[in-house]
C-alpha cells in the first residue's frame, strides 16, 4: 500500500483520464450491481464517448471508443 501511494502523486495528468477513470467505476459499480444501468449511467457513458470522439477529432488523434 505504501508503494501504491508513492506513485499517486502523478497517476491521473490529464482530464481526459478522469473521465475514463470515472467511466470504469461506474462499469464496475453496475457489474457489482451497486448502480443501475439506467438512463443517467447511459447518457454520462454516451456524454464520455462523444466527448473522446470530438477531443480525438481537435487533435488529430484516431478515436477507437465503442459505442
Amino acid at each position: 500500500m505504501k508503494e501504491l501511494r508513492a506513485h499517486r502523486l502523478q497517476s491521473i495528468q490529464s482530464h481526459l483520464q478522469y473521465l475514463y477513470l470515472a467511466v470504469c467505476l461506474q462499469e464496475y459499480f453496475a457489474r457489482q450491481n451497486l448502480i443501475e444501468r439506467d438512463s443517467k449511467f447511459q447518457a454520462f457513458l454516451a456524454s464520455y464517448i462523444s466527448y473522446v470522439k470530438r477531443h480525438a477529432a481537435k487533435h488529430g488523434i484516431k478515436a477507437d471508443a465503442k459505442g
